[in-house]
């Protein structure tokens, strides 16, 4: 059984000195500064909070705070937490994860204001209570609101139902690099493909190559200096007509196919507004040869606008049904002529 004095010593000790006791000559796990408050594992009263704690708090079960929570260092809980206020969390070096972490497995989660944006971050596989790596698959910035998606580009997966119900909106304009597609349903994802504007025609790109054009507004109202052309007959007969199979180069292949066409660099010289494209424009590449990767430069193909060219061949058929009407005119004159010669020789 305890002695008085003993027990005297556990109340002063659990309860507080008397105002003109000295807190530090005593050492104990809990007490009762004379501001009020409790202190445990502590003899330093901060003034401050009612409850201070020094070293870590364990908490196994349910913990309910009703007004703001506010966390200098570490929070561990292993129980469930019910906060009505809310939770504000400083203070994490900047080498940490973030100021919010969650732990699983091989991985750390969490969130991660900077001053500048808010991150969703991870750490490296077999580190989850370490730093967070490089992977940055969403963070927006504070000050614009600005969200960014994917930013180590390893791909988005929006939604993975079936074929006619997978559905992205977006109210706002979308700015892409390009987008992939299949053959068919179910065949190979293969090329980049984008439609670009030129202010007059709208450019379509595989890859890094032009494969041309597409240009059909014809509207009074957006055009200027319009005059009549003629010269389509003489046009059409200089240009060259010929067939072709292409070869390997770039994304084209070399598929024993017959074409018919033209010559781009020809048909530049008749109709310069028929093609599009720098004869000298090429484009870095790589080839794959027995002897590992070669650096070249494949050529940016020049292209066709058809629109010049079925004006032009237009003009070319008004103009040859000028001279066949002409010569009609010619030989009914020349007809009606030999039968005034062939009556007056009767």
């Amino acid at each position: 059984m305890a002695s008085l004095s003993q027990m005297a010593a556990r109340l002063v000790d659990l309860f507080g000195p008397a105002a003109t006791a000295n807190p530090a000559e005593l050492y104990g796990n809990l007490m009762v500064s004379p501001n009020g408050n409790i202190l445990i594992g502590s003899v330093t009263d901060d003034g401050l909070y009612k409850l201070q704690v020094t070293g870590t708090a364990y908490v196994t079960s349910s913990t309910r705070v009703g007004g703001a929570l506010e966390v200098d260092g570490a929070l561990s809980v292993t129980g469930q937490q019910t906060n009505t206020a809310g939770i504000q969390v400083a203070g994490f070096n900047v080498g940490s994860l973030g100021q919010l972490v969650m732990t699983n497995g091989n991985y750390g989660a969490g969130w991660r204001n900077d001053g500048n944006n808010c991150y969703a971050l991870s750490t490296a596989s077999g580190s989850p209570s370490g730093s967070y790596n490089s992977y940055r698959p969403f963070y927006w910035s504070l000050s614009t609101g600005t969200v960014n998606i994917d930013g180590t580009g390893e791909g988005t997966v929006f939604a993975n139902g079936t074929l006619g119900t997978d559905v992205v909106a977006v109210g706002g304009n979308i700015v892409t690099g390009g987008y992939r597609c299949r053959a068919g349903v179910g065949g190979a994802i293969d090329n980049v493909f984008n439609f670009y504007w030129v202010g007059g025609a709208i450019q379509c790109w595989i890859d890094y190559t032009n494969v041309g054009s597409i240009a059909f507004s014809s509207d009074s109202r957006i055009k200027q200096n319009v005059r009549d052309y003629r010269g389509g007959l003489d046009s059409v007969m200089k240009m060259r007509i010929v067939r072709y199979e292409y070869k390997n180069e770039g994304i084209f292949e070399a598929d024993g196919r017959v074409h018919e066409g033209f010559i781009a660099q020809e048909l530049r010289k008749i109709l310069p507004s028929a093609v599009d494209g720098d004869p000298t424009a090429t484009t870095p590449s790589v080839e794959h040869t027995e002897f590992g990767p070669v650096p070249k430069q494949t050529p940016q193909p020049l292209s066709l606008r058809p629109l010049p060219i079925i004006a032009v061949t237009v003009q070319a058929v008004q103009e040859l049904a000028e001279m066949v009407e002409q010569q009609g005119k010619q030989i009914q004159e020349l007809q009606a002529a030999l039968a005034s010669i062939q009556g007056r020789t009767q």
